[in-house]
């Protein structure tokens, strides 16, 4: 078991950089389509019931995803997956090998 290897992998060391409220906060306008199925799941399609979707932005999602976690309770309906967003494709970046800096791909 390795443990905290990538502490301080430039990528992945400021955990405030990959929160939901720092992804919303730098991507927020873009348009994002979220479902009530997750699509790989097996027990989504045994139901037969069809897969409801809701396109917003990824601020708006943001803001439901944490509504949904301060509730006490969970939902009564399957909640919205963010498995519609195309973060890498959209917003291309690389991460180097090993300690090395992010940097924005280049086209």
């Amino acid at each position: 078991m390795v443990c905290d290897a990538l502490r301080e992998w430039a990528c992945v060391s400021s955990q405030a950089e990959w929160t939901v409220e720092a992804l919303a906060a730098r991507f927020g306008a873009d348009a994002v389509t979220a479902n009530d199925r997750a699509p790989a799941r097996h027990a989504d399609a045994a139901d037969g019931r069809p897969q409801a979707s809701a396109t917003t932005t990824l601020r708006e999602y943001a803001n439901y995803l944490l509504a949904l976690q301060r509730r006490a309770q969970p939902p009564a309906a399957p909640p919205f997956y963010l498995n519609g967003w195309r973060a890498f494709a959209e917003h291309p970046v690389r991460c180097m090998g090993g300690r090395e800096a992010c940097v924005r791909a280049r086209a």
